[in-house]
C-alpha cells in the first residue's frame, strides 16, 4: 500500500512538473506570438501631419451655380499645406509576413494663416470669400509586409485613403457649402513594439505618393486577437 502511494505521489509530482513546463513554454510562446501567429489587431491613437486638401476640386453644394467658380480660397490655408491632427483607428489581419489593414481617421486643420480672399467669379462678380469650417473623413486601406523579429517588428505598408471633405465658406457674408472627394496613396513604415502578450504600441511615418497627403505620422496602442 505504501509503495502504491509512493508511486502515485511520484506520478502526481511528474504531472505538476510537466504542467509547469508546459505553462512556461506557453508563456515563452506568448511573448512572441504577435510576430509568429496569424492574428487580428485593433489599434487606436493619434495622427498628425501636413496635407493639401485643395488638390481635389471642391463642388458647390446648396448654393447658386455662380459660386462654383471659387478657386482661390482652396489654394490657401486650411486647404493647402495645412498642418492637421486627429484620431485614427485601424483594424488589421496579420498572416506573417502579410498585413491587411482597414481604418478610419478624422484630421482636423490647425487653422494657422487663415485669411479672406478677394476673387472675381466667372459671371464678373467680385466677392470676398473666407473659410468658416472644414471637416475631413477618411477611410483607409493598406497592404503591407512585416518582419517577424520578435517583440519589435518593423513593417511597411502601401496605404490608400478615400477622403470626403466638406467646407463652409462665407461669400460676401453669405454661407456657402462645398464638398470634395479624393483618393490618396502613401508609403508607410514603422515599428510595432509588443508590451504584453496581446498588447502593443505602434509608431509609424507616412510619405505621400499621390493625392492630398504630404506627410504624416501616428502613435497608437493596440490589442491582438487570435
Amino acid at each position: 500500500m505504501g509503495g502504491s502511494q509512493f508511486v502515485m505521489e511520484v506520478a502526481m509530482f511528474r504531472c505538476v512538473v510537466a504542467m509547469m513546463m508546459l505553462g512556461g513554454s506557453a508563456q515563452a510562446i506568448a511573448k512572441d506570438q504577435l510576430s509568429q501567429e496569424p492574428h487580428a489587431e485593433v489599434a487606436v491613437g493619434f495622427m498628425g501631419g501636413v496635407r493639401s486638401s485643395g488638390a481635389a476640386p471642391f463642388a458647390v453644394k446648396g448654393k447658386a451655380s455662380g459660386d462654383a467658380g471659387l478657386e482661390k480660397p482652396f489654394e490657401a490655408s486650411p486647404f493647402e499645406d495645412s498642418a492637421v491632427v486627429g484620431p485614427r483607428v485601424e483594424m488589421r489581419v496579420v498572416v506573417t509576413p502579410i498585413r491587411l489593414t482597414v481604418g478610419y481617421q478624422r484630421p482636423y486643420p490647425t487653422w494657422h494663416g487663415l485669411q479672406s480672399t478677394r476673387v472675381t467669379l466667372p459671371d464678373g462678380r467680385d466677392v470676398t470669400a473666407s473659410t468658416r469650417g472644414l471637416s475631413i473623413d477618411e477611410l483607409r486601406f493598406g497592404l503591407g509586409v512585416e518582419a517577424p523579429l520578435g517583440p519589435v517588428s518593423p513593417f511597411v505598408d502601401l496605404v490608400g485613403d478615400m477622403g470626403w471633405s466638406r467646407a463652409e465658406l462665407a461669400v460676401d457674408g453669405s454661407s456657402a457649402s462645398y464638398v470634395s472627394e479624393s483618393f490618396s496613396l502613401a508609403a508607410r513604415g514603422g515599428l510595432r513594439v509588443q508590451t504584453h502578450d496581446v498588447v502593443f504600441v505602434e509608431v509609424a511615418g507616412e510619405a505621400g505618393l499621390v493625392g492630398a497627403h504630404d506627410w504624416s505620422g501616428h502613435v497608437m496602442v493596440g490589442f491582438a486577437f487570435f
